[in-house]
């Protein structure tokens, strides 16, 4: 039965995409600018690659405020911009609107009660601090410090001292609250734990267990 639960034991997780290709053969003889780097046809903060020439979804390489430039592919965005996409060919605004949208994407594990939903760079290279609440005692109810089943919680990614990625495990809520942390770019630089485990209040502080990874490494920090 696929919606049973089964009991699993695992050290990680692997997300992993698909990574499509995008098709620029057709573009690569106009004079439209290829991004040699994140594939795509570049564009500007408007989805424009040139005059009133538009691209939407993972065909796109956009500038992100808080991320740089990046090309994703996920429903999301391909909606996300689809849209603004459309607004901006109406002409129908006196100025063009700007994709500031930060795209998800969500990876569901029924069988486990699990659901994962990831915004920014998920990157398994980077520095993650993991915000996940305790393990409770099965008689008491109250909150077994150094322990977790791991089955709610926050995954923070840092790079270059700031968070550009998170993953929120069964903490739906939480996804415009991660939006918000990456769009603002505040430097984490010290006590990294310390100062992410309060960015987003999932419950009383002694209900909560930090795990710290750092790249290539899975010690705790």
């Amino acid at each position: 039965d696929d919606r049973s639960k089964l009991d699993m034991n695992f050290d990680y997780i692997v997300l992993a995409s698909t990574h499509i290709k995008p098709e620029v053969d057709l573009v690569q003889r106009s004079s439209l600018e290829i991004d040699a780097t994140n594939g795509g046809i570049a564009v500007n903060g408007s989805l424009e690659a040139f005059d009133s020439v538009f691209v939407a979804g993972d065909a796109a390489s956009f500038y992100s405020k808080s991320l740089g430039r990046r090309r994703v592919e996920v429903y999301d965005h391909a909606i996300n911009s689809g849209l603004i996409c459309g607004r901006n060919m109406s002409g129908q605004q006196k100025a063009p609107a700007i994709y500031n949208h930060l795209p998800a994407f969500v990876c569901s594990l029924p069988s486990l009660g699990i659901t994962f939903e990831c915004v920014g760079e998920i990157n398994s290279k980077l520095k993650t601090v993991g915000v996940w609440l305790a393990k409770r005692d099965e008689e008491t109810g109250k909150p077994v410090q150094g322990k977790t089943d791991f089955d709610r919680g926050l995954i923070y990614y840092l790079k270059d001292s700031a968070v550009v990625g998170v993953v929120c495990c069964n903490a739906s809520e939480c996804v415009e609250a991660a939006r918000d942390i990456i769009s603002q770019k505040n430097l984490i630089k010290d006590a990294a734990a310390d100062q992410l485990r309060k960015k987003i209040l999932l419950a009383p502080e002694s209900w909560i267990y930090i795990k710290e990874t750092h790249p290539f490494s899975s010690q705790e920090g």
